[in-house]
């Protein structure tokens, strides 16, 4: 515990020692900020805008309403976020011009119907309202409020860059450890049965993208955002970061568009191929599928000796061959 609290408090540092220059932090920060976000010639703009340009006014809005549920403001803002971008991804897949759609959808041949966009936003709205809401209540009553988890009383002065990007990488680092290591559990044999509905849209679009069973939506939506920012007790600012971008990247991770802007972006092929194999690319980002013999050029091997879950995972592909086998 004194070595979290030691590591914590350098966390919480505002200037560097080795590079004191404030400018450049900054533009480790931007640097980051097209990692996650590409270069999309609206969100991007848009998200400088709110979370640059107008920081202040931001933080102060939100975390101004109250400092005592922090973590229920946060998830205000993202799951706004989430509805908003969502709908304009959604309008984008209905009215792109159809010389666009054959150009730049990973799966030309798409169709989103309205009976699966109900069937989403039902599901949405329910883990939102079941799951989020209760989360984050309990984690503002029972670590927030005593001194635990976030900063909130750091939110009237907006962190240095340097202490922002120390923050920033700890939940990257963190979500993607997290994410990856659950998602590999919900595809084993066990778990699958709870994962198998996020699976039903094999032709992934935005909106759909949290679209999921309430177990899921605690393993890998709320846990690997969370714990990092309860574990490092991070500037409430760097929360709100982090969680508008998880939206916005999770969103693009499942538009199925492979456009222009993104194309130094694994994505959204790489989580593309993961909802059409089922059991390749688990991951963020391709380095812990490399390591864990999960990635898409595996799909017509045998698992290797690194993988310690291909043997275990379910697959879907599997039994609907067998099936069509025993009807033939």
């Amino acid at each position: 515990m004194d070595y979290l609290n030691t590591f914590n408090a350098w966390v919480m540092e505002e200037e560097s020692e080795w590079v004191p220059n404030e400018n450049v932090w900054k533009c480790v920060y931007y640097f980051l900020l097209v990692q996650f976000l590409g270069l999309s010639p609206t969100i991007f703009p848009a998200f400088i805008l709110i979370m640059e340009i107008y920081r202040e006014e931001t933080t102060n809005l939100l975390f101004g309403i109250t400092d005592r549920f922090p973590t229920l403001v946060i998830a205000a803002a993202a799951v706004s976020c989430y509805w908003i971008n969502g709908f304009l991804w959604l309008a984008w897949d209905f009215y792109a011009p159809e010389w666009v759609q054959k150009k730049y959808l990973v799966q030309p041949k798409r169709q989103i119907t309205k009976a699966t966009i109900w069937k989403v936003i039902k599901n949405l709205l329910l883990n939102q309202i079941f799951t989020v809401i209760p989360l984050c209540l309990m984690y503002d009553i029972f670590l927030v409020q005593k001194g635990l988890g976030i900063r909130i009383e750091d939110y009237k002065s907006f962190p240095s860059y340097f202490r922002l990007v120390k923050e920033v990488l700890l939940i990257a680092i963190g979500e993607i450890l997290i994410f990856t290591y659950g998602h590999l559990l919900l595809h084993t044999k066990t778990f699958y049965k709870m994962h198998k509905t996020h699976h039903e849209l094999k032709q992934p679009f935005a909106l759909g993208a949290a679209y999921c069973h309430p177990f899921e939506n605690l393993i890998s939506n709320f846990v690997p955002f969370s714990a990092p920012a309860m574990l490092f007790r991070v500037h409430p600012f760097s929360q709100l970061f982090m969680a508008l971008i998880a939206v916005l990247g999770t969103q693009l991770h499942h538009s199925g568009w492979s456009l222009p802007w993104y194309s130094f972006m694994e994505q959204p092929e790489y989580h593309d191929k993961h909802h059409e194999l089922f059991i390749v690319n688990l991951g963020v980002t391709g380095l812990l599928d490399w390591i864990h013999g999960t990635g898409a050029d595996s799909i017509n091997k045998e698992p290797s000796g690194k993988s310690i879950f291909r043997s275990n995972f379910e697959n879907p592909n599997k039994q609907s061959k067998k099936m069509s086998k025993k009807k033939n």
